[in-house]
């Protein structure tokens, strides 16, 4: 009776599934995680974030991630990162993805690690791909950051732990944002939007930033790499894709999925 009962709350809307939790190695990523943070924390763009688009296979989606990408400074390629050596631009949201509450801030960018990049990239769709979204879209996720040490951790990345008093890389919103000097770099007063940033270990000996303690944080998806030599190279040999990553019916990541596997981990107990 009880699950007929969920069953008919869902049909009829009045029940929300739970957002699924989502991991990067900030260890092997420090800019690619700051980044995240500091528009999701400091740029008012929060860490839920949905999946809605499929822009390799829609043409209609494929304009939406180039107008978000634009929106975030990314494109046109090339963009203000293309003169430093081996960087790429670093979106977010990501361009496959809009807020979950709907409320648009800003988009943002950063100029980041040309190879951390590509490792984030191959994560982002192993996720929607595979775990926790399987290639369903609506599909709702929280980013979180996750790391070995957390002294480092703070130190690299501060807006994960909320600090938004210091922009120690480089980001910045986009052009299309309320301000009229098009892309710049971020007030050095902006409030955090959340102050109840906690660590916590997870089951597989890691750490992670989430949002408001522990709540509703059961379980977390954590991509892992199956040859980590092999990936490493892999993401290296990529490039800077830029915007060729937006070809309906290509994906220079695919070769690269295979070599990542989605494990599900949960939380054991906060770091006091």
């Amino acid at each position: 009776m009880v699950a007929v009962v969920l069953l008919l709350q869902l049909l009829l809307g009045s029940v929300t599934l739970a957002a699924s939790d989502i991991t990067f190695p900030c260890d092997k990523m420090w800019d690619v995680c700051q980044n995240m943070c500091y528009h999701a924390n400091c740029n008012e763009q929060g860490y839920d974030i949905t999946f809605d688009i499929k822009p390799k296979e829609s043409k209609d989606d494929e304009k939406i991630e180039s107008y978000r990408r634009k929106n975030s400074g990314c494109e046109p390629h090339p963009n203000r990162c293309s003169t430093i050596k081996d960087h790429n631009c670093d979106e977010y949201p990501f361009g496959t993805t809009r807020r979950t509450d709907k409320v648009q801030a800003s988009r943002g960018n950063a100029c980041v690690v040309e190879k951390h990049n590509n490792a984030q990239g191959a994560l982002i769709r192993k996720y929607r791909n595979d775990a926790p979204c399987h290639g369903e879209i609506p599909c709702d996720v929280n980013v979180v950051p996750e790391y070995k040490d957390q002294r480092e951790a703070k130190k690299n990345m501060p807006a994960c732990f909320s600090d938004c008093k210091t922009n120690p890389g480089n980001a910045m919103t986009g052009p299309n944002s309320n301000h009229q000097d098009g892309v710049y770099r971020r007030s050095l007063a902006r409030s955090p939007i959340s102050n109840q940033t906690n660590t916590y270990r997870l089951s597989g000996g890691t750490y992670v930033a989430l949002e408001n303690g522990s709540q509703n944080h059961d379980t977390i998806f954590v991509a892992k790499t199956k040859d980590e030599d092999a990936f490493e190279k892999a993401v290296e040999t990529l490039g800077n894709i830029g915007s060729s990553n937006t070809t309906v019916g290509s994906d220079p990541f695919d070769h690269i999925l295979s070599l990542l596997e989605v494990e599900t981990q949960s939380v054991v107990g906060p770091v006091l």
